[in-house]
């Protein structure tokens, strides 16, 4: 049997008894939003893997409403993240928020998914400062382009809080 000295257990007492009282970080809030059901369940379920908080919908408006809600909940247009959007969908398509999202300063960081190579689609994609994904492309990639974008949001955001080196 193994025996603990009191210095040991007085330890293993104190880390339980901190261990109640740390609070963990919240998970990063990724907004996942694609009309085609297995490209956005496998998104979806690969970012929440990776520890995201991941809310999907299937639809530009569904995408609208979500980032407006949590504008009018007191939050800020960049509330998540990180949006992942497929460029054409029902009702309106991601890259056409992701417009309409950067006219009000929204900066959050995005990942747009194309059916198909189009040189305009690529354009109007680096006017937003989004990186483009065309279908199929392997979910890996997608996760370490979600890595980088939101590890560069959050140095960019320490590098601007006076203070913080």
């Amino acid at each position: 049997m193994l025996s603990l000295s009191p210095s040991a257990m007085s330890l293993r007492s104190f880390m339980h008894s901190q261990s109640e009282d740390v609070v963990a970080a919240p998970r990063p809030a990724v907004l996942v939003a694609e009309d085609e059901d297995a490209a956005r369940d496998r998104v979806a379920s690969a970012l929440s893997c990776d520890g995201y908080n991941v809310t999907a919908v299937r639809d530009g408006g569904r995408l609208l409403v979500r980032v407006t809600d949590a504008f009018v909940a007191g939050l800020t247009w960049d509330a998540y993240e990180l949006i992942v959007a497929g460029v054409h969908m029902p009702v309106c398509g991601g890259i056409d928020v992701l417009e309409a999202l950067r006219d009000v300063g929204c900066r959050t960081p995005a990942i747009l998914i194309a059916s198909s190579e189009q040189e305009a689609t690529h354009a109007r994609a680096k006017a937003v400062n989004a990186v483009v994904f065309v279908k199929p492309f392997d979910v890996d990639d997608l996760r370490t382009a979600a890595v980088n974008m939101i590890g560069r949001r959050h140095s960019a955001a320490q590098r601007s809080v006076p203070g913080l080196s």
